[in-house]
């Protein structure tokens, strides 16, 4: 029970999914962000922190960029910060981050500028002309946008986004290629679109992931608490992705308190959601993954063995697949390394991003 206890901090590293490195988003961006000039466009190499400023909408998802003037002294504004732009984006970073994903597909066919700067944050170069057809293509346009929106407002405290703004910087952090993910950082973001939109279930999945992740690096008993909710929520939901994720949610709670606490009935408890996974998904390889992790928590090796290569049995097009192959091969050896048993979650199902961006206010 020592050595099981010393690896556990191994184990938690791994669970539900930090061994995955992708995700897909499919984005339908419906909510403009406006823009309100006294001309048409951003006037070129002017210093758009002088003259642009930022509005966070209290009661709408999108955000205003509006030109300051001193008509509005009751207005409250904040600037953009345009010089955390990268260089190629100077001129045309906020124009893009004005438009919707329709409207900036459109633009960038015929425009090199706007093509460098979407470069610059990421984009393929081989989606120019294909954003609007190709999944794929849409989802590096959305992400490079996110992170065009993450600079212009990296100055803002959460308290200050609007839900979109948040939105949009949790989409750059995860997709971030230059710091770590921020797993607090990210669970206050869902915090924030949550107190606007209590019921949009794709941020409640976000905030019981990075919930999840954010109580790993620092035992927290509230976040515990809102990961608790934001599981039961996507469990009594009629979506049936949503519905599974609730489940993962519960059973990863359910190991956490275990491994804190050494208790059976953690364990126990933890074994019961996998079950109960199995029973309603017998023809899905998580269940039987979960079996698999409680046996050899257990120290059953052999119950263990025979869980894993059930989930095998499905193919190997499942994600994880050769991960999981090598857990079986240590299991063969009668042996238990609890150090190689965390569930694996792939970001590229594991997320919608395009649900995430789907406010409705009414």
């Amino acid at each position: 029970m020592k050595s099981t206890t010393r690896s556990f901090a191994f184990f938690i590293l791994t669970m539900l999914g930090l061994s995955a490195t992708f995700m897909i988003l499919r984005i339908k961006s419906k909510h403009k962000i406006t823009l309100n000039l006294t001309e048409n466009k951003i006037e070129p190499k002017k210093k758009l922190e002088n003259n642009i400023r930022i509005l966070a909408e209290s009661k709408l998802s999108n955000i205003a960029l509006i030109r300051h003037t001193d008509s509005n002294p009751d207005e409250v504004k904040i600037s953009i910060h345009s010089d955390a732009l990268k260089i190629e984006c100077k001129e045309y970073g906020p124009e893009i981050a004005m438009f919707s994903i329709n409207e900036i597909s459109s633009e960038i066919n015929n425009s090199s500028e706007r093509i460098s700067c979407l470069a610059a944050y990421g984009f393929n170069l081989e989606c120019v002309g294909r954003t609007t057809e190709d999944p794929k293509c849409k989802k590096d346009l959305t992400i490079a946008r996110a992170r065009i929106i993450a600079d212009l407002t990296h100055h803002l405290a959460t308290d200050k986004m609007s839900p979109e703004i948040a939105a949009n910087r949790a989409v750059a952090l995860i997709f971030s290629t230059e710091t770590p993910q921020s797993n607090s950082e990210i669970y206050q973001l869902s915090g924030k679109i949550l107190a606007s939109f209590p019921d949009l279930e794709e941020a409640h999945n976000l905030r019981s992931f990075y919930g999840f992740q954010s109580i790993k690096d620092t035992w927290d008993d509230e976040k515990l608490v809102a990961v608790g909710s934001s599981a039961e929520i996507l469990k009594a939901s009629s979506d049936l992705t949503s519905h599974k994720k609730g489940l993962m949610v519960e059973y990863a709670i359910a190991i956490l308190k275990y491994s804190k606490s050494m208790k059976k009935e953690d364990l126990e408890a933890a074994e019961s959601v996998a079950h109960s996974y199995v029973s309603n998904f017998a023809n899905e390889p998580i269940g039987y993954y979960m079996l698999m992790q409680t046996s050899g928590y257990q120290g059953d090796a052999k119950r263990a063995l025979q869980y894993i290569e059930k989930g095998l049995s499905f193919g190997p097009t499942q994600q994880a697949y050769d991960q999981y192959v090598i857990v079986k091969k240590s299991l063969e050896s009668g042996l238990v390394d609890v150090n190689i048993l965390g569930l694996r979650v792939d970001f590229n199902s594991y997320f919608n991003v395009e649900s995430l961006l789907d406010f409705n206010p009414s």
